[in-house]
């Protein structure tokens, strides 16, 4: 764990090392044991009171987990959110796509929006008293963990917060909402071909993938555009093998969303003449993409390139 020693966890810029331990920390976030998540967060140096431990147990709630782990020698404290699982309840979640309005013409998926306000109340009693203590706050998750890790980090931008680093992560609002965000950074970080981070479909940069085409079709000027989902942040993205491990920094959101629409059209209509076996093969080789551990791989892989010891 020497990459995870010493992080530079009083600045705000994006660090390879805290990238790993985030993706680290949101694999945990799906840990069921509750003896198991303590021990291996002991493994990076992080304790995990009981009371730190956020779960929403109503019998009306959407099944959200999260948990606070603090490292009192470097006064760090991670908030990280569990993502979806195969789950009646995260299912709902994640597909109750209409937009729930907030002040300002601020609007947000109202799923994940009702999830994060279901644990809002315990979250923030947490976060009082470790803002008090100063402690550096870092939010993580990946898939719906980063969704609402962002709508944690509007919710609560007016605390001690260091960073938001998102894995895989669904888009959350419209424009405004990001905007909103008006002092923790967001690092995004998107492997390859992973599809999670292109939905909602209805989204503008599957409207713009659209505008494009039809545009080259037609070769008339399309515009889609109209009250649509956004990503916020910096982007960064798993884009080499793992034995290089190579995250991209200085790419577009309209690159990133082009290539992994690319694969998918690709597998949709470049495979049809393959029997089922190797079809199925290749959709588990696509969505393969989304595995946290993946980010966590590479990410560990760049980060001891980068940090060599």
């Amino acid at each position: 764990m020497d990459i995870v020693n010493n992080l530079p966890v009083r600045r705000a810029g994006y660090s390879d090392r805290i990238a790993y331990l985030m993706s680290c920390m949101s694999k945990l976030a799906y840990e069921k044991d509750e003896a198991s998540l303590t021990k291996q967060l002991k493994d990076f140096g992080f304790d995990l009171p009981s009371e730190n431990i956020i779960e929403n147990k109503s019998e009306s709630g959407k099944g959200t987990q999260a948990f606070v782990a603090t490292k009192e020698k470097d006064k760090i404290a991670i908030l990280a959110f569990r993502g979806t699982e195969k789950e009646k309840k995260d299912i709902i979640t994640d597909f109750n796509i209409e937009f729930e309005i907030l002040d300002k013409d601020q609007a947000v998926h109202k799923g994940f929006f009702t999830a994060f306000n279901d644990v809002k109340k315990d979250i923030i009693d947490i976060l009082e008293k470790l803002t008090h203590d100063n402690y550096s706050i870092f939010i993580t998750g990946h898939s719906l963990g980063g969704a609402l890790a962002v709508i944690a980090t509007h919710e609560l931008d007016r605390y001690n917060l260091s960073a938001c680093y998102t894995f895989g992560s669904p888009r959350v609002g419209n424009e405004q909402f990001g905007d909103a965000i008006k002092k923790t950074p967001i690092y995004r970080i998107v492997n390859k071909y992973d599809i999670v981070p292109c939905l909602p479909f209805r989204g503008i940069w599957w409207l713009k993938y659209l505008e494009r085409m039809i545009t080259k079709i037609s070769n008339k000027d399309v515009n889609l555009e109209g009250n649509e989902y956004f990503h916020y942040g910096n982007i960064h993205y798993l884009d080499s093998a793992l034995d290089s491990g190579e995250v991209k920094n200085n790419i577009s959101e309209d690159e990133v969303m082009e290539n992994i629409f690319k694969k998918i059209f690709e597998f949709l209509f470049e495979n049809s003449s393959e029997n089922l076996e190797s079809l199925k093969l290749k959709f588990f080789e696509l969505i393969s993409f989304h595995d946290c551990q993946k980010y966590c791989d590479h990410l560990k892989s760049w980060a001891e390139k980068e940090n060599p010891l």
